[in-house]
């Protein structure tokens, strides 16, 4: 297991916390948002160069993590949003599963979508605690790896 940077003083005592990055994902106002197309179309990037987001009531937004992991092939692992930060209506979901072999091949940051269940607008400070990542040994290995399909591969062009 590779968490990079990695702090001893994130490590609890069946998890490792993860930090917010700076840079947000928006979805554009009014616009459908269609599976057909490619979404990228639909979606504002915001740099907020190390100033909080701000995150309005019922806004859907994705994020990353400033950690870059790397597992192994025989380990799983699971994110959870902290109850400090769901105890102010910030709702941090990672389609839950971080499969066997993430970033074997390419280290890469791990994405996170958030929802504002607040009735307040919520300040997200990029570097503070957004989810807990949690690490399952499996009984078997599984022998194709997980590839981020949003990483182009230098040998695939």
């Amino acid at each position: 297991i590779k968490i990079e940077p990695f702090d001893e003083k994130n490590v609890g005592p069946c998890s490792v916390d993860l930090h917010l990055n700076n840079i947000f994902s928006v979805f554009k106002m009014g616009e459908i948002v269609d599976f057909k197309k490619d979404p990228k179309f639909n979606i504002e990037t915001i740099n907020t160069n190390e100033k909080p987001f701000i995150i309005a009531p019922n806004q859907f937004i994705l994020a990353t993590t400033i950690e870059k992991i790397t597992i192994p092939k025989h380990i799983a692992a699971t994110l959870e949003g902290l109850s400090s930060v769901a105890r102010r209506g910030i709702m941090v979901q990672a389609a839950g599963l971080v499969n066997p072999g993430t970033g074997m091949k390419n280290s890469s940051t791990l994405t996170l979508e958030v929802f504002c269940q607040n009735s307040s607008p919520v300040a997200l400070a990029p570097g503070m605690r957004i989810v807990q990542i949690i690490f399952h040994e499996l009984n078997i290995i599984h022998c194709v790896l997980y590839v981020n399909p949003n990483i182009k591969n230098k040998n695939s062009e």
